[in-house]
C-alpha cells in the first residue's frame, strides 16, 4: 500500500488483512507458506516478524542483511554483521541458535543447507528432524508426531521432541499419548503416574476412556502432574464433592497449612487431628531440620512444643529476628527479655527492661556496654540511694 504500509489480501475470500503501519520504510518481506506469519525487513536493517491472526509486530533482529524462510517449515535463517541466526520455529522468537560468523556471508538456504561463501566453511547442515517435527507439531496431527518420532528415534536424538510432544498431548487430554511419550524416554515414574491416570479414567467412565477424563477425580490428577495443586482442589472439592481427597493430597505434598486451610472450610472436626499429625511430622522431623539447618522450621517446631528459650535461638540463627524479638517479648519476663537482648548485642534496648526485673547492676553493665553513660549515671545515682552512699 506505500513504502510504509503492509496489507495482506486472502485470494480465495478477496478480503483484505491489515493494514499494519511501520516506522522505516520495508525493503523485503515474505509470508510463510502456511500465510499465518510474515517477515518484513526495512531500510534500518531490523527484522521483523507479523502474526497475521493477531497482528501483534515484533522486532526479533537487528542489522540483518540476509534473510530467508526454510521450505516446507515455520523456520528461518538470518544473518547479522557477526552471527548467523536460525530459528527451527520463529512461533518462538526468543529460541534461536546464534553462531558467530564474521568473515563469512550466507548466500542462500538449500535442502535444509545454509551456503556460505568467503570462508573454509561452506555450508552449514540444519537439523531436519527438528524442523519436520515443528511443522508436524504446528499442524495439531499429534498422532503423525509420534509415528515421525518412532521412525526416526534409532538414528537421532528426538527425547526433547518426546517431551515436548507430551506436553502438547496433555493439553489435549490425550493421556494414552503422553504415556507413551514418557515411556520413550524411559522416564518411569512419569509414565507409571499416567498409566494409573488412564486406567482410572477407564474405571470412571465404564470403560468409555474419553468419558472418564472428563472425571473431575482424573482431571485432579492431571493438574497434580503438572503441579496445579489449586487446581486439583477445586475437581476435588467442587466437582467431585470429596474435599478429604484433597486434603490428603495436600498431606502428601506436606503442605499442611493448606491441609488445615482446607479443612477448616469444610471440614472443622478434622481440624483438630491434622494439626495433631502435623505436630507430629514437625517432630520427626526437627532432627533432620536441626542438622540441614533450617531454623525457621526449627524455630516453628520449638515453639510448638512450648519450648520458648529454644524457639528464640533458632529463629535468631535464621535471621528472623522480627519473630525472635516477638516472641521473647510476649513469653518472657522482662528480666530475661533484657539479658537475651544483651546478648544479641542489643544492649541499649536492655537497659529499661532490666531496671523493670529490678536487676540494677545488670541494666548498669548494659547501659556501659551501650555506651549510654548519661543512663548508667543515673543508675549510679539509684544505687547510691539503695546502698545507704
Amino acid at each position: 500500500m506505500g513504502r510504509q504500509t503492509i496489507a495482506v489480501i486472502d485470494l480465495v475470500t478477496g478480503v483484505q488483512l491489515g493494514p499494519w503501519w511501520h516506522e522505516a520504510r520495508v525493503d523485503w518481506l515474505e509470508l510463510t507458506e502456511s500465510g499465518h506469519l510474515l517477515l518484513f525487513r526495512h531500510t534500518r536493517r531490523r527484522l521483523a516478524l507479523l502474526r497475521i491472526d493477531t497482528g501483534e509486530k515484533e522486532i526479533i533482529a537487528s542489522g540483518v542483511s540476509f534473510v530467508q524462510w526454510i521450505e516446507n517449515s515455520d523456520a528461518v535463517v538470518a544473518q547479522t554483521p557477526t552471527h548467523l541466526l536460525i530459528w527451527c520455529s520463529v512461533w518462538e522468537p526468543q529460541c534461536v541458535v546464534m553462531s558467530e560468523c564474521v568473515s563469512v556471508s550466507a548466500v542462500s538456504v538449500s535442502e535444509r543447507r545454509v551456503l556460505l561463501e568467503g570462508g573454509q566453511i561452506q555450508a552449514i547442515v540444519l537439523d531436519e528432524h527438528r524442523l519436520a517435527f515443528n511443522s508436524a507439531l504446528r499442524s495439531g496431527d499429534l498422532k503423525d508426531c509420534a509415528q515421525y518420532l518412532d521412525a526416526v528415534s534409532r538414528s537421532a536424538d528426538v527425547g526433547s521432541f518426546w517431551c515436548q510432544l507430551a506436553e502438547q498431548a496433555l493439553t489435549g487430554y490425550d493421556v494414552e499419548l503422553a504415556t507413551k511419550c514418557y515411556k520413550a524416554v524411559g522416564d518411569e515414574a512419569r509414565t507409571f503416574y499416567l498409566e494409573k491416570t488412564f486406567e482410572l479414567a477407564s474405571t470412571k467412565g465404564d470403560g468409555n476412556i474419553d468419558e472418564g477424563l472428563k472425571s473431575p477425580e482424573v482431571r485432579a490428577r492431571l493438574a497434580i502432574f503438572v503441579g496445579g495443586l489449586t487446581t486439583a482442589e477445586e475437581y476435588y472439592v467442587r466437582g467431585a464433592a470429596q474435599p478429604e481427597l484433597a486434603i490428603n493430597m495436600y498431606k502428601q505434598f506436606n503442605r499442611w497449612a493448606d491441609a488445615i486451610a482446607l479443612a477448616e472450610k469444610v471440614d472443622r472436626q478434622a481440624v483438630t487431628s491434622l494439626r495433631q499429625q502435623y505436630m507430629d511430622y514437625l517432630t520427626s522431623t526437627g532432627a533432620k531440620i536441626i542438622t540441614e539447618e533450617w531454623w525457621e522450621r526449627a524455630g516453628e517446631i520449638s515453639e510448638r512444643k512450648g519450648d520458648i528459650r529454644t524457639a528464640v535461638d533458632y529463629y535468631s540463627r535464621g535471621n528472623n529476628y522480627a519473630r525472635a524479638v516477638q516472641l521473647a517479648r510476649e513469653a518472657c519476663p522482662e528480666g530475661e527479655w533484657g539479658a537475651w537482648l544483651v546478648t544479641s548485642r542489643q544492649a541499649g534496648a536492655a537497659v529499661p527492661h532490666l531496671i523493670e526485673a529490678a536487676r540494677t547492676v545488670d541494666a548498669l553493665t548494659a547501659a556501659l556496654k551501650a555506651h549510654h553513660y548519661k543512663k548508667a549515671l543515673q543508675i549510679v545515682q539509684v544505687l547510691l540511694i539503695i546502698t545507704g552512699y
